[in-house]
This record gives structure tokens, sequence and C-alpha cells, in this order.
């Protein structure tokens, strides 16, 4: 899975339309508002791939997280337990 940016947004073209994690910095945070597949893409780790690209993307720019999508939400969860 090839992860590309435009303005704003992390995003994976499938078969089905574009894969994509929405997001806009504010000062010195990166703030994931979006996250969203393709219903026939769904439970293929498409999600999982664009949110470890955003944190990734964040740490190497000293960005802290802000959350304010579910499925980041449930992301930090799964990786704090």
């Amino acid at each position: 899975m090839k992860v590309k940016q435009r303005k704003g947004e992390f995003f994976i073209s499938t078969d089905h339309g574009d894969a994509f994690l929405k997001y806009r910095i504010e000062g010195n945070k990166m703030v994931i508002y979006e996250t969203f597949v393709p219903p026939e893409e769904r439970h293929k780790g498409i999600a999982t791939a664009l949110t470890e690209y955003a944190f990734s993307f964040a740490d190497k720019n000293n960005l802290s997280i802000v959350d304010e999508c579910s499925f980041t939400t449930d992301y930090i969860k799964k990786k704090a337990s």
C-alpha cells in the first residue's frame, strides 16, 4: 500500500476509491479528525496503515497528536494495551 499526501490528507488509492485520513496542523499539533475507507476495502489494514503513516509524519515533524477521530482513538487505545 502506497500512502500519498495532499494538503491536509494522507490517502491510499483503492479499486473502490480513495481511503483517507484527514488532519490539520495547529501550531505544534497534528489534529486527526477523520478516517475513511470505502466499504469494499474495509478490514484490510488500510486505516491502520494511514494512521501509522500519520503518526510517523507527526514524529518526524515534532508534532503531538490530537485525536478527534474514533478510529484514531481506538488505535491509540489498542497500542497502549
